[in-house]
């Protein structure tokens, strides 16, 4: 271990370090979600999507480096020890997690041995008849489909290719038909779309496909485009049309309460406002108009109070508390690294999808996957280096394209979740 205090930016950042080392040395707090990415190829090309975006040189970086054995001793080394063992698993993109689906199948087959909640994210184009029996018969806990709109022309276009929206509902069918021959709940089904200028109003029109296919969630997400580092980019939908955006939201809301669906945004009304440089205006005569953007006091202070509170107990004290992962929510600190491992098919493996997808660029807080082995990524150096920056509420430069930290607050639900 590299206790050089000179590496830091000042004392206090190195005895931060030195806690946090004592506390991974003791092996207490295994990830509460581990993220598996199987394959970063794709058999569609969302408009938004990072595969479309990337230059040439950077998709290179990202190319699949790890072998089906080498994903089926990760899945060993994460579930088969109790140092690592997480509450849920999620194999998700990348690219299509079902481009692999021999892989995947196996590697849900084993998660599902330990009884460990799992989950997929797909886009639904793949599942064949075979791997939707085995998913049913395997017990899988949760099946994500991402689809952006009820129409398929919509749909098509956004995801850049056509037929493919009717391809994934008939693959949803024959799922259903599955669960219903075998006599199974599981897997439960949730749809995701993603907000762009092509689809914002057309919220209610999901929520109803939702129903008809049996989901019991519809999750909105806020396009993030990699590209404009974390800025609104050509996909986002005009700052003028935010008001029709909220009314449709509210009318989806009703509906999906009629429904018996959970309708989650990954954002609140002030995350969008910010987002798109909005402000509410004061006297009402115009409904928004532009502000500058500043720092939020409430968050800076409990930021200060927060690291007050370290320095005081020392981090060791303080993570061990039982309500220290919610703290670190209520700071406005980003709780990723401190919680959640994701695993590339870059080969990487760090705190986050952001940072572990980035090709390695920052090996400081990046291992490669192929070389170490799982226990000894989350309880190594680097990854606790990345939980001192998440501490000082410092970030790297991969960071500015975090869809987190620029249109969602901080991580507010883990610590609901698994509690």
């Amino acid at each position: 271990m590299n206790t050089n205090p000179k590496i830091y930016n000042n004392l206090a950042e190195w005895v931060i370090h030195s806690n946090l080392m004592q506390w991974v040395k003791r092996e207490t707090r295994p990830p509460l979600h581990v993220q598996i990415v199987p394959t970063n190829l794709c058999n569609i090309a969302c408009i938004f999507c990072w595969r479309v975006l990337d230059r040439e040189e950077d998709l290179k970086k990202k190319n699949d480096r790890i072998s089906d054995k080498r994903y089926l001793e990760i899945v060993e080394e994460i579930c088969g020890s109790p140092k690592l063992r997480p509450k849920s698993i999620t194999i998700t993109g990348g690219g299509e997690p079902f481009i692999k689906k021999n892989l995947v199948v196996k590697m849900i087959e084993e998660i599902k041995k330990y009884n460990i909640h799992c989950e997929i994210v797909t886009n639904g184009c793949l599942m064949d008849k075979n791997v939707s029996k085995r998913l049913v018969e395997c017990g899988l806990n949760r099946i994500a489909v991402s689809i952006n709109a009820a129409r398929p022309d919509i749909d098509d276009f956004i995801r850049g290719k056509n037929g493919s929206h009717m391809e994934a509902l008939n693959c949803l069918r024959e799922l259903n038909y599955w669960k219903d021959r075998l006599g199974s709940d599981i897997p439960t089904l949730g749809f995701t779309k993603v907000v762009t200028k092509h689809n914002y109003d057309q919220v209610c029109d999901m929520v109803d496909l939702a129903f008809e296919y049996r989901a019991d969630t519809l999750n909105i997400r806020w396009v993030s485009e990699p590209q404009s580092k974390g800025k609104p980019g050509p996909l986002t939908m005009p700052p003028y049309k935010y008001p029709e955006f909220m009314e449709e939201i509210k009318r989806a809301e009703r509906l999906a309460k009629l429904k018996g669906i959970a309708l989650v945004k990954d954002f609140t009304e002030d995350d969008l406002r910010r987002y798109l440089n909005l402000a509410v205006h004061e006297d009402g005569k115009n409904l928004f108009i532009s502000q500058e953007t500043c720092e939020n006091c409430e968050n800076l202070n409990k930021q200060k109070d927060l690291i007050a509170e370290t320095e005081k107990t020392s981090t060791l004290e303080f993570l061990m508390k039982e309500n220290a992962y919610e703290e670190l929510c209520n700071a406005n600190i980003c709780t990723f690294p401190f919680y959640e491992l994701f695993i590339d098919a870059s080969g990487f493996a760090s705190g986050c999808g952001t940072l572990a997808s980035s090709g390695g660029d920052d090996h400081s807080v990046a291992e490669d996957i192929t070389k170490v082995n799982v226990h000894d990524v989350w309880y190594g150096e680097r990854l606790n280096h990345l939980r001192v920056l998440m501490l000082l509420n410092k970030f790297t430069k991969i960071c500015e394209s975090c869809n987190v930290i620029n249109v969602v607050k901080m991580s507010r639900t883990w610590t609901k979740k698994y509690k």
